[in-house]
């Protein structure tokens, strides 16, 4: 992924935008040749600003987790494990 410094950025920032836009370039932006941010093209094209989560990278033990919560919410109590994979088994 190739590095930009922040005043090259703020240069040519049209320019990189477009790159980005057209080639899904990702770029790292640096400060005194520390990284200091990123720069990625969206997920999918499409994908609307407010749509964009700005954070950690996606944590898949948290995903698990959540799936499991999911599944949990839409457990119908009144069927048992072993009716539900006798039923499967059927």
């Amino acid at each position: 992924m190739p590095e930009i410094g922040v005043r090259e950025f703020k240069a040519h920032a049209s320019e990189i935008l477009q790159t980005v836009r057209e080639q899904g370039v990702s770029y790292v932006i640096t400060h005194r040749g520390h990284p200091t941010g990123l720069l990625i093209p969206p997920p999918v094209v499409g994908v609307e600003p407010d749509q964009v989560v700005a954070g950690p990278p996606h944590d898949p033990w948290k995903a698990f987790w959540r799936l499991g919560e999911e599944i949990c919410d839409g457990w119908d109590p009144e069927i048992t494990t072993d009716q539900l994979m006798a039923d499967i088994r059927r």
